[in-house]
């Protein structure tokens, strides 16, 4: 099976996934969690992740076929895959990783924005976690950057 691909969204998943995001980043502000990665919370970079971040879950979900849980943090097992997914409006985006990111985990990207989502591949964070790329996109976010040339496409399940 190949993990790449358009996925295009009805409308009506668009906005359970903005409203199950919405969801995710008022239940941070409400446990008082610190952002992530440079990110400040409670800004509309924070916001803006939250939402995109569930797009991008449901987008791997219905290409895979799965079935989506929602709000609560995304789970492969149903494809017998422990995953994550990273999501950026940015078409030529690149997959990033961080240090603290578990490296026995499947990282997907998807770039995409409204109803049309790419999924582009994916890497295992070991393999992604690799010293060429690691570096800097924005200031305050070191990360490793895997272009996404590097991803694969073949879904090993």
């Amino acid at each position: 099976m190949r993990l790449e691909g358009k996925v295009t969204l009805e409308y009506h998943e668009l906005l359970l996934a903005g409203i199950a995001g919405v969801m995710r980043q008022v239940e941070n502000l409400k446990l008082k969690r610190e952002a992530a990665h440079g990110i400040e919370r409670g800004t509309k970079g924070d916001w803006q992740a939250n939402i995109e971040g569930v797009i991008g879950e449901l987008a791997v979900s219905k290409h895979l076929d799965v079935y989506w849980k929602g709000k609560g943090e995304f789970r492969g097992a149903d494809v017998g895959r422990d995953f994550q997914v990273r999501t950026t409006s940015y078409a030529t985006g690149h997959l990033w990783l961080f240090r603290e990111d578990p490296e026995d985990k499947v990282f997907i990207l998807v770039t995409g924005s409204g109803l049309e989502y790419h999924i582009r591949g994916w890497i295992n964070g070991a393999q992604g976690k690799r010293q060429k790329y690691w570096g800097s996109k924005q200031e305050g976010r070191e990360a490793f950057w895997v272009p996404q040339h590097d991803l694969m496409t073949e879904w090993i399940v």
